[in-house]
């Protein structure tokens, strides 16, 4: 959505309530496809308070993607904020940067952009199909949420079980004190 600034920041009205849709097919996130179900509905209010310019939003979504332990297809409901100042490029500055800004040069800002980022950077780490999810076993690659599997695991299996094994030597450091 296109949105002209002129509207709060030159007339009487400093105000504008916003309410659209977007309409995104799926997101790159890491690497990782996710599929945006839904149309993402952003409901939220751009308004200037002392000259400057703020857009603040909530949007709502269904995505589609695996889950991180154990690669089962889910889908979810994604909600997310938007809360950002919007500055013309002549008074960008250093320290204006490391806040959560978007610079404009036109007086013609694309909504949808600023909307996207927002659901990018918000997105979570690691997305489970339930808060216990068990995962996979390391040995046969079974799903442990369907049951346990018929894996025997040696004892240093069972040490190291669950540990990076970038880190292993460094068990075995303390394992000798």
């Amino acid at each position: 959505m296109k949105f002209d600034l002129t509207e709060i920041k030159h007339n009487n009205s400093t105000k504008k309530d916003i309410d659209f849709t977007i309409e995104l097919e799926h997101i790159n996130y890491n690497g990782d496809l996710i599929k945006v179900v839904t149309p993402a509905n952003v409901i939220g209010v751009l308004y200037d308070l002392e000259g400057k310019t703020f857009f603040v939003a909530d949007v709502k979504t269904k995505m589609r993607t695996k889950c991180s332990r154990c690669l089962k297809g889910i889908d979810f409901n994604y909600n997310t904020n938007v809360n950002i100042e919007l500055i013309h490029e002549d008074n960008a500055n250093e320290e204006k940067l490391n806040e959560d800004v978007y610079i404009y040069n036109d007086i013609i800002i694309n909504l949808d952009e600023i909307v996207e980022e927002a659901i990018i950077t918000n997105i979570p780490m690691k997305i489970l199909c339930t808060n216990d999810c068990r995962g996979l076993c390391t040995q046969c690659g079974k799903n442990l949420n369907d049951g346990a599997c018929n894996c025997e695991l040696t004892e240093s299996d069972i040490e190291t079980e669950g540990i990076d094994p970038r880190l292993l030597k460094l068990k075995q450091f303390f394992k000798n004190e």
